[in-house]
């Protein structure tokens, strides 16, 4: 075959242009790939949510260059504190949104205003070798309640300057290393008031997540709260025993209460001291147990503060996954009084997709649902901590929130107060658990 350098100047330029649009062609292709189908395609998706607008904005115009189909989210940012009463009312007069945004403390209030995904689409299997496994919470009977998007795990904060003063380069890995840490590191005055304290455990007035410690507490025990019966349904197992015969909620109780007893050398809070999460960041607390979602507001209030982050520190002799923490699971649910579900649906698939989930996670600081994702260790440190406390990370279904703190907290409370034994404490919190699982 001859060089097409010495074809006629005909066939060159025809060559030529064949190149061009060929080029062009590929352009385009590869432009159309990106961008997905044309947002013209469905109409607007009105989601409801409690992660920032600011946040879920700057995510839709960078995913946009992705996905045009983004667009046509239409994102409201409701008040954690009201969300629920809102979208009560809102689904009760037959209007709401057609996305919904909830943590695993609000999918069980709601589970018959939302649809369910049956097993039939999406088999148990395959959803568990997807996500982490703090999201098998969603995992129903019936189906997926939610599809989740994000993993907001409790971590240990815990401020550099006031470790290092006394001696602690490096936060506890372990529970019991709080012992000694709380005996040198806590500063009284001559009163006997709490002028620094190590870490809020104790109370619950004024440790902002006093039920979810606990709760991770009793898990690394080998305890639990409720579990899923058979048939389905909730029963409260606050009472059981281990496979070793003892009683987890005894043991995490016991230590979770240690720390507020005037009488012990480890005594280091009380409920006259401010906030735990507003002591630590004036800086009068050594550690704080937080969501990873706390960190930007932490590092905002004060910006001199000398703070990092570590996983939640674990039992040294717990009978169950000692390895463990707990997390709030944030996952898209359709309301069953959406006017336009299906296309709900499409924009359900488009957010919880692997490369959205990947961008999603850059804007609101959360770590992605994804095993996939998950299995790539970032380059930043702080989120490489709450990466690695999301994959060990446990939630569960909350029958209602409002309603467990109190049963929680009315038991912590009885034996920091000496009115109860911590096995009645336990015993009578079981009970009114069981009644308002009967409700």
């Amino acid at each position: 075959m001859s060089d097409i350098t010495n074809n006629s100047p005909f066939k060159l330029v025809v060559f030529s242009l064949f190149l061009v649009f060929a080029a062009i062609g590929a352009l385009m292709f590869a432009m159309f790939k990106a961008s997905g189908s044309s947002s013209s395609e469905l109409n607007t998706v009105e989601a409801w949510g409690t992660i920032p607008e600011s946040q879920m904005n700057s995510f839709i115009t960078r995913y946009a260059d992705v996905d045009l189909r983004i667009q046509k989210l239409q994102y409201k940012y409701k008040d954690p504190e009201t969300f629920d009463s809102t979208l009560v009312e809102a689904l009760a007069s037959g209007y709401g949104p057609d996305l919904i945004l909830l943590s695993n403390e609000q999918i069980m209030k709601n589970r018959n205003r939302v649809y369910v995904t049956p097993y039939e689409q999406i088999d148990a299997r395959t959803f568990k070798n997807k996500y982490a496994q703090a999201t098998q919470s969603l995992m129903l009977p019936e189906g997926i309640i939610g599809q989740p998007v994000a993993i907001d795990p409790l971590v240990l904060y815990w401020n550099r300057t006031l470790l290092s003063v006394n001696q602690y380069p490096l936060p506890p890995t372990q529970w019991g290393e709080l012992f000694k840490m709380s005996q040198k590191i806590t500063r009284k005055t001559e009163s006997g008031n709490i002028d620094i304290a190590t870490i809020a455990l104790g109370e619950t007035t004024n440790v902002l997540h006093s039920k979810d410690i606990f709760i991770a507490m009793l898990k690394q025990a080998g305890g639990s709260v409720l579990e899923q019966g058979q048939d389905g349904k909730q029963i409260a197992t606050l009472d059981n025993r281990n496979t070793q015969g003892t009683l987890p909620a005894q043991d995490a109780l016991r230590f979770y209460t240690e720390f507020s007893n005037p009488t012990k050398s480890t005594y280091t809070w009380n409920k006259s001291l401010p906030i735990d999460r507003d002591a630590f960041i004036q800086g009068t607390l050594a550690m704080y147990i937080g969501y990873a979602s706390e960190f930007n507001l932490i590092e905002q209030q004060n910006p001199n503060l000398n703070f990092d982050v570590a996983p939640l520190p674990h039992l040294s002799n717990g009978n169950g996954e000692n390895l463990t923490t707990f997390a709030r699971v944030y996952a898209l649910a359709i309301p069953t009084v959406s006017q336009n579900p299906q296309d709900a649906l499409t924009m359900q698939q488009i957010l919880t997709t692997e490369d959205a989930s990947s961008i999603l996670s850059d804007y609101i600081g959360l770590p992605s649902p994804h095993n996939s994702l998950l299995a790539t260790v970032p380059t930043n440190a702080t989120k490489t901590t709450f990466r690695n406390s999301a994959i060990m990370a446990r939630s569960w279904l909350d029958p209602n929130p409002t309603a467990t703190y109190a049963i929680i907290a009315k038991m912590i409370n009885s034996v920091v107060s000496g009115e109860k034994r911590m096995s009645e404490a336990i015993s009578r919190a079981q009970k009114e658990l069981e009644v308002l699982l009967s409700q």
